[in-house]
C-alpha cells in the first residue's frame, strides 16, 4: 500500500477547492464552526485597535511633555542670558 505525498494532496485539494479530508475520504472528527476564526481574527483586530490607540495617546502624552519642557528651558536660558537693568 502506497502512501499519497502530502504536498502532492494539498497541491490538489487547492485546485479542486476542497479540503485534503474529503480527498482522502475521511472526515474530520473536530471540524471548527467555519466563523470561528473569523470571530478570533476580528477580536484580535480589536485588541489590536485599542493598543495603538492607547499606544498613540501616550505617545502624544510623551510629545506634549517634552515640547512643555523644552520650551521651559528656553524661556528660563533666555531669563538668564537677557540684559538686566540697572536700578539707579
Amino acid at each position: 500500500m502506497s502512501v499519497p505525498d502530502s504536498e502532492q494532496l494539498i497541491k490538489i485539494a487547492v485546485i479542486l477547492e476542497t479540503t485534503v479530508s474529503e480527498l482522502l475520504g475521511t472526515q474530520v472528527e473536530n471540524e471548527e464552526e467555519p466563523n470561528r476564526l473569523a470571530k478570533e481574527l476580528s477580536r484580535i483586530n480589536t485588541q489590536l485597535a485599542i493598543r495603538n490607540h492607547r499606544t498613540r495617546r501616550v505617545l502624544k502624552i510623551i510629545a506634549v511633555a517634552l515640547l512643555v519642557f523644552v520650551a521651559l528651558i528656553f524661556a528660563i536660558m533666555a531669563l538668564s542670558y537677557a540684559p538686566m537693568p540697572q536700578l539707579k
